[in-house]
């Protein structure tokens, strides 16, 4: 599909994507995009940097969650590169517990209903493969965002299941999180001075091989994840895979502004007719509907 069409940065600015691919030198394959971050996932090389983005957030041990968990309900086999479809991200298993890992950039509204009815419906598959609801299970969801799906500062939001009738806003279970990780409220310092789960979550935000080098520097899990990073970089496959990908998602855009044009299109030239049907001078018409002579002059046919 590339070789048929090749938009340039502005006809991708002009819909709202950002064109990042060909990669341009000095950068990597940016680690926010599923498959990317999907294959981190399914790497036991990197599989650390995924139990490190959950433990900073959820109170579970490291070296327990490392040794426990399994990676669920995603396409992506082990150490893959291509096999990246799923509507799911990152799902890990350990004990009673699942947790849904989401990458979701842009779109707010879109995603906010999205991970939601993810996370409802993982947990309610949990019980599919138990017996029944005698056994307690523990469904926590973290969503990795770009924007502020709360009114606050802070790098993580703790969101719970309330009970609101009674405007006492009673908390019905710790069984079922959604814990909401706003990237944008990383700080803005020098990388040496950011926290572990800064940096871990800063690592999202970058494709810039000097800065995630730096980002990285003395910490083997953050390296082995940009070691990672070039591997899939390098990969043609992979990386034509992604360019297609990015083009369909253009051309899908286009379509959808030539669909919602031909629609307003249509809509004026009701109007046009129905005016012409009333008796209005064409002059009035073209004023009020922007169509051309030829346009309106059609409609008498």
């Amino acid at each position: 599909m590339s070789d048929l069409i090749n938009p340039s940065k502005e006809e991708y600015e002009r819909v709202g994507m950002k064109k990042i691919f060909p990669l341009e030198p000095g950068h990597l394959v940016p680690p926010w995009l599923d498959p990317a971050f999907k294959n981190i996932a399914n790497d036991k090389m990197t599989r650390a940097y995924i139990a490190k983005l959950i433990c900073l957030v959820i109170p579970i041990d490291f070296n327990y969650l490392l040794d426990k968990m399994v990676i669920v309900s995603n396409n992506t086999q082990e150490g893959s590169l291509n096999e990246h479809h799923n509507e799911q991200d990152v799902v890990v298993s350990f004990d009673n517990m699942r947790i849904n890992v989401e990458v979701s950039m842009n779109n707010k509204d879109e995603n906010i209903r999205k991970n939601l009815i993810t996370w409802l419906k993982q947990a309610g598959n949990m019980y599919k493969v138990s017996d029944g609801y005698k056994i307690p299970r523990i469904c926590h969801q973290i969503c990795i965002e770009n924007y502020n799906a709360f009114n606050n500062d802070l790098l993580v939001t703790e969101a719970k299941l309330v009970d609101v009738s009674t405007g006492n806003y009673e908390v019905l279970t710790d069984d079922y999180i959604q814990y909401h990780v706003n990237l944008n409220n990383l700080p803005k310092v020098c990388y040496n001075e950011l926290s572990e789960i800064e940096k871990y979550y800063t690592l999202l935000t970058l494709d810039e091989e000097d800065k995630l080098l730096e980002l990285c520097q003395g910490d083997e899990i953050l390296m082995d994840t940009v070691d990672k990073l070039k591997i899939m970089s390098n990969d043609t496959e992979f990386i034509t895979s992604l360019e297609n990908k990015q083009i369909e998602e253009y051309c899908h855009k286009i379509a959808l502004e030539d669909a919602e044009e031909k629609g307003k299109q249509n809509e004026k030239l009701e109007i046009a007719k129905k005016m012409l049907d009333d008796g209005f001078d064409v002059q009035i018409i073209i004023k009020y509907t922007g169509l051309t002579t030829d346009e309106i002059n059609s409609l008498k046919v």
